[in-house]
């Protein structure tokens, strides 16, 4: 609608209370901005998740999976401490940076979308991770010594709880929703 439209249309209107058409029009607009398509936003999450977790694979190998090898000279520092320590850490940084670059980018309604299916989004991706460096690793040999059920498990709880906790630091940092 016009402006000049919209101007003759509240002049025009005879309600006791002119505020009642720019009130409902602003909670229309509002509704407009805050409509998601949970497929979207998924994939939005998705993409940024591979993205992010593509750059955490090159300076953090997660179960011998890398693009740089099995080993780097932060895992290796994480393995000083024994492979569950190495397990915690490193899934903590692989789904934690995923979550603090979400916080950063998704838009506010994204964010309070992702806020409230947080559990079964970060399970999904935690879970489809694990999963994708399983194939990965048995599919090329790699053999990895980090490749048991104890350290999976592990792996497995501090990803999410470490994205939790990203997600509200990221929140907390640049104070959106």
């Amino acid at each position: 609608m016009k402006l000049n439209e919209s101007l003759k249309s509240f002049m025009s209107h005879n309600d006791d209370q002119p505020g009642n058409i720019v009130k409902n029009e602003i909670h229309n607009e509002v509704r407009s901005g805050l409509k998601l398509f949970p497929f979207y936003v998924f994939s939005k999450i998705l993409s940024i998740h591979v993205v992010v977790g593509f750059l955490t694979l090159l300076i953090c190998p997660q179960f011998g999976v890398g693009p740089l090898g099995k080993e780097s000279a932060l895992s290796l520092f994480f393995m000083t401490y024994g492979p569950l320590a190495c397990a915690f850490l490193c899934g903590g940084l692989f789904l934690g940076s995923s979550s603090l670059v979400l916080s950063i980018v998704l838009k506010p309604g994204e964010l309070l979308y992702l806020n409230q299916h947080k559990f079964g989004i970060f399970s999904g991706l935690s879970l489809g991770s694990l999963f994708t460096f399983i194939i990965i690793n048995q599919s090329y040999s790699l053999s990895s010594p980090m490749l048991s059920l104890d350290t999976a498990l592990v792996w497995l709880c501090a990803s999410i709880g470490f994205a939790f906790l990203c997600l509200y630091l990221g929140r907390q940092i640049y104070k959106r929703v």
